[in-house]
């Protein structure tokens, strides 16, 4: 089980940038920071609710989050469980938020299912919101909510990731830099 969520909580911190806000009434009174499409490392990760215990993920060395850009909709790819079926890079798995100035908002959660072969079947959904701070740098926060699929009938406390059969939730928060 640590292993997945080592896994879970080592790919939950993927995000891709490549556009820049149009709205110059950014968070530091005025500027509009650029952002492009690449990897970004993982810093100063905290938790203000870890019940999912991804915090450690996030504050592991040489953490990763990569980011795209669909005509200003960022997808905020925070990968999936290492025997998940649908795959890293499924659209069902992406959450995105829409680059307004400075901020990311209108977040769309990415909303699917892991299943895994013991029959347990997770249900997984994340959210990210946050705001550019400096070129090619955010302040971003993960919120991500897991529990067990009330139609599997499996004992999940195996497979799930606050090694429990109930739902769990998590907020994380994060700098995210572009690797240079």
């Amino acid at each position: 089980m640590k292993i997945r969520i080592a896994i879970m909580s080592a790919a939950l911190a993927v995000v891709g940038f490549s556009a820049c806000g149009d709205d110059t009434s950014g968070i530091d009174g005025g500027t509009a920071y650029a952002v492009s499409a690449g990897d970004y490392n993982v810093t100063n990760a905290q938790a203000t609710t870890d019940s999912c215990n991804l915090l450690e993920g996030y504050q592991a060395a040489g953490k990763q989050v990569h980011v795209t850009d669909t005509n200003g909709v960022f997808g905020f790819d925070f990968g999936y469980y290492a025997n998940d079926p649908v795959g890293p890079s499924d659209a069902k798995t992406i959450a995105t938020a829409v680059l307004d100035g400075n901020t990311f908002g209108q977040a769309v959660a990415a909303n699917y299912t892991a299943a895994f072969d013991d029959g347990c079947v997770l249900n997984i959904q994340r959210t990210v919101t946050g705001d550019l701070v400096a070129d090619n740098t955010a302040s971003l926060t993960l919120t991500a909510s897991i529990a067990p699929d009330v139609t599997s009938q499996a004992d999940c406390s195996g497979d799930s990731p606050s090694g429990t059969d109930t739902e769990c939730n998590s907020t994380i928060t994060f700098t995210a830099t572009l690797a240079q």
